[in-house]
C-alpha cells in the first residue's frame, strides 16, 4: 500500500511540472570584427560578421560597408572585398604597411551605423633570432573532422631577444608553403551511376603546392622575461601526417602587441579552455576596443590589432624526418585543392 501511495504522489509530482520559455529581451546579435594591421605587405585584413540568436547556428556575413584606418600621423588607407563572396573579409591594397610608432583607428560604416577602435600605437619590432623544431605528440583536429586525435608531429619554438625598455606582448601568426605529391591516378567516380563509386583515373596532375596561413591563439607577455635572451618559445605545433608530401616552408611571424590586444586575447583563450567544470570561473563579457558611435552601449565583439612583426623561415623535407610517417594520400588532381599552385615558386 504504502509502495502504491509514493508512486502516485511522484505521479502527480510529475504532472505539476511545465515547460519554460524563455523570452531573452537583450541585444540579440553583434557585430563581430577581425582586423589585423601590420608593417608586413600583404597580411591586412578586417573580416565582419554579425553573430545570431543563441539558438541559430550561423553568423551573417556584413557585405558592403565602408571600411578603411586612419592615422594620427595624416595616412589613410581604404579596404575592398575582393567578390561579393568573400564571406565579409575586406582587404586593403598591396604594399601597404604600418610604420612602428604611429597611432591608428579603424573605421567601420555598416548600411545603418558607424563603428570605429580605440586609437592603437604599433609597439617596435622584436626580431626573431631563429626557429628550433623538436619531436612531439600533440592534441590535434584535422580539416574536415571536429575530434581531437593524439599525433606525432614537429613542436617548433622561436628564440628572440626581448627588449629591456618598456613592456611587450607578443602573439604569433605562421604562412606555411607545402609541395606535395597526390594521386590523381588513384580518383575516384562517386556520382557516375549506379556502378559508382568506380575508379576513374585522372591524367593530371600530382605536383603541386598548397599554401596556408593563419594566426595562432597563444599570447605572452614578458613580465618574466623582461630584457632576457629568450630560447625555445613554443608556439606551433605541426603534425606529420599534414600534407607532409615532400617538403614544406614554414614562416613564423612575431607581432608586438597592445597590452590591451594580449588582455583580450588571453581572456579569450581561457575561455575557450574552460572544461565547463563547477570550479571554473562563470564566463564573462570579453570586452574588445570597437564601438558604436553613435551608441557605445551597443555590444560589440571583436579587436582591431595594429602591431609590428617580425619574420623567421625553416624548410623540412619529407625524407629527413627520422620517425616513421604513413605516406600523403589524396586521390585528386591536387590542382583540385583551394588555392592550390601548380609550379614551384621562386626560390624553391
Amino acid at each position: 500500500m504504502l509502495k502504491k501511495y509514493c508512486l502516485t504522489a511522484i505521479l502527480l509530482l510529475a504532472s505539476c511540472i511545465s515547460p519554460v520559455s524563455i523570452e531573452f529581451t537583450g541585444q540579440l546579435e553583434h557585430l563581430v570584427v577581425e582586423a589585423e594591421f601590420s608593417n608586413l605587405p600583404n597580411r591586412h585584413y578586417v573580416r565582419l560578421t554579425r553573430s545570431q540568436p543563441f539558438n541559430t547556428g550561423y553568423n551573417v556575413f556584413v557585405d558592403g560597408a565602408r571600411v578603411f584606418i586612419t592615422s594620427v600621423e595624416g595616412e589613410y588607407y581604404e579596404f575592398q572585398q575582393p567578390t561579393q563572396k568573400s564571406a565579409g573579409y575586406y582587404y586593403a591594397a598591396e604594399g601597404i604597411t604600418a610604420i612602428p610608432g604611429h597611432t591608428y583607428t579603424l573605421h567601420v560604416t555598416t548600411k545603418t551605423q558607424t563603428y570605429q577602435s580605440a586609437p592603437v600605437t604599433v609597439s617596435q619590432t622584436v626580431l626573431l633570432d631563429s626557429i628550433r623544431y623538436e619531436y612531439a605528440e600533440k592534441p590535434f583536429v584535422m580539416e574536415g573532422t571536429s575530434e581531437q586525435v593524439v599525433m606525432p608531429g614537429y613542436m617548433f619554438s622561436v628564440d628572440y631577444q626581448d627588449p629591456a625598455e618598456g613592456k611587450n606582448y607578443y602573439k604569433w601568426s605562421y604562412k606555411l608553403l607545402f609541395e606535395v605529391d597526390t594521386q590523381p591516378e588513384l580518383y575516384e567516380d562517386t556520382e557516375g551511376g549506379p556502378q559508382c563509386p568506380c575508379r576513374a583515373p585522372k591524367p593530371c596532375c600530382s605536383q603541386c603546392w598548397w599554401p596556408e596561413q593563419g594566426y595562432l591563439p597563444k599570447v605572452l607577455s614578458d613580465r618574466l622575461t623582461n630584457g632576457q635572451f629568450v630560447i625555445n618559445e613554443q608556439v606551433f605545433f605541426l603534425p606529420f601526417e599534414k600534407y607532409m608530401g615532400v617538403k614544406l616552408r614554414l614562416t613564423l611571424q612575431q607581432h608586438n602587441i597592445s597590452e590591451a590586444a594580449y588582455e583580450f586575447f588571453r581572456a579569450l583563450e581561457e575561455q575557450k579552455q574552460s572544461t565547463g567544470s563547477v570550479v571554473d570561473p562563470p564566463p564573462s563579457e570579453i570586452k574588445g576596443n570597437i564601438y558604436n558611435v553613435a551608441n557605445p552601449d551597443e555590444q560589440v565583439i571583436g579587436f582591431f590589432v595594429a602591431s609590428a612583426a617580425a619574420e623567421a623561415t625553416t624548410y623540412i623535407v619529407r625524407n629527413d624526418i627520422p620517425y616513421e610517417v604513413e605516406a600523403f594520400q589524396y586521390w585528386d588532381d591536387c590542382r583540385e585543392k583551394e588555392n592550390s599552385i601548380h609550379y614551384a615558386p621562386a626560390g624553391w
